[in-house]
């Protein structure tokens, strides 16, 4: 894999980094990726709309590695911060707010990272 280049939206030196040339291993993470990130962020809004500041942290909490598994560290900085500030104990309008931005991150990369899956299975 160390010829293949990843799509340039995604952070390509950090996923070198994690695979070399491990395709399968990859290929792996992405798909884990697809089945559960929607899921996990369905669970976040759900707890957050309770207003369970804990419960929405610890979802967030499962989230935030995985994006960097698929090459996407900003958004495991946005989650770190969402976390940073369900600790601080935040307003809800705050954490909704920087929720709404990691949504909107999560919503334009899925199809990203959809795309890169069927890439590296056919590779």
């Amino acid at each position: 894999m160390k010829d293949h280049i990843f799509d340039s939206r995604l952070d390509t030196g950090l996923l070198l980094d994690l695979y070399d040339d491990d395709t399968e291993h990859a290929l792996m993470a992405f798909n884990d990726f697809l089945k559960m990130s929607p899921v996990l962020m369905n669970e976040a809004e759900q707890e957050l709309s309770k207003g369970s500041v804990e419960g929405f942290r610890q979802k967030v909490h499962k989230l935030k590695p995985i994006f960097s598994y698929v090459g996407l560290p900003g958004m495991t900085r946005q989650a770190e911060i969402i976390e940073k500030k369900c600790k601080e104990a935040a307003g809800k309008d705050e954490l909704k707010r920087l929720y709404d931005d990691l949504k909107l991150s999560f919503e334009d990369k899925y199809e990203l990272i959809k795309e890169e899956t069927t890439r590296l299975s056919t590779m």
